[in-house]
């Protein structure tokens, strides 16, 4: 965990122009192994495929809610990320099909490795047939190419609330906090801290594209800055979007801890609350 969160340390403080060609170079390496799996996962189930019984451990509600919370994870990476590419429509189309893509790999070799043996970790069925190695060599790279993106987000996040701050800095404290939590954090409880993922970025995504398409509809750059570089909001801030915020994520806890989670999941109904909610009282107060 230490050398790991030491190597994403370094690799987001090196900055873009290294990361081209460190990404392409991981990212083919890791797509390679990753297909491997995926064959070792096929093979390794065979028939059983055809004869699993589902568990119904879960509703069809709450497994979207817990893949849902995967690429919404990712949401507040792709402004800081994407604003290095060439068009919006190479920004939306890069994000989208390679998320898909990714995604979609993934997740069906997981299900055919849990669906076929029981094994809801590709890892160590490729451990446990002596491939250890590629398995080591897939946790590293899935972990770099990820985690070095969300220590730089972390950094431009904070750098974003302050402006004066070093971004070098911000960089290493990003890097040092989430190695200390990844020490202590039980991963079996990972089905959770989705849960958690879901509730704060939902209600705020579902903020930002109503406030981007319904509100505002569109906003022009020059006009996003005051002279002393504030946003027009009040001291910079957009309280009503706060407030709403807050009562988004309250929405979608309620939402898993109430009866009716199993019918209704949480994601789509809170985004939908939200956006409603933030919508009238926007056009109530402008």
């Amino acid at each position: 965990v230490v050398l790991v969160g030491l190597g994403s340390t370094v690799w987001a403080f090196v900055g873009p122009k290294v990361w081209k060609w460190l990404h392409r170079i991981s990212i083919t390496l890791l797509l390679i192994l990753a297909i491997w799996m995926g064959i070792v996962a096929f093979q390794a189930s065979g028939p059983a495929l055809f004869t699993y019984e589902p568990t119904y451990e879960i509703s069809i509600a709450e497994g979207i809610d817990v893949v849902a919370a995967m690429p919404i994870s990712w949401a507040p990476l792709v402004a800081d990320y994407g604003r290095f590419v060439a068009s919006p429509m190479g920004s939306f189309t890069g994000t989208y099909v390679g998320y898909f893509i990714a995604s979609g790999l993934f997740y069906a070799i997981g299900s055919i490795s849990n669906a076929g043996i029981g094994a809801p970790d590709p890892i160590s069925l490729l451990a446990g047939i002596g491939l250890g190695i590629p398995a080591l060599f897939i946790v590293i790279f899935s972990s770099l190419t990820t985690t070095f993106l969300d220590i730089y987000s972390a950094a431009i996040t904070l750098k974003n609330v302050w402006v004066k701050a070093k971004l070098d800095k911000q960089i290493i404290l990003a890097g040092a906090l989430g190695t200390i939590l990844a020490l202590g954090f039980p991963m079996e409880r990972y089905e959770w801290f989705l849960l958690w993922i879901g509730a704060t970025f939902y209600p705020a995504f579902a903020i930002i594209i109503t406030d981007y398409f319904l509100v505002k509809r569109r906003y022009v750059a020059d006009e996003l800055l005051e002279v002393k570089g504030r946003y027009w909001y009040k001291g910079g801030f957009n309280y009503v979007a706060l407030i709403c915020w807050v009562l988004g994520f309250l929405i979608y806890l309620g939402l898993v801890y109430s009866p009716a989670y199993t019918y209704m999941g949480a994601t789509i109904p809170t985004i939908a609350v939200t956006a409603l909610i933030y919508y009238v009282i926007a056009r109530l107060t402008r």
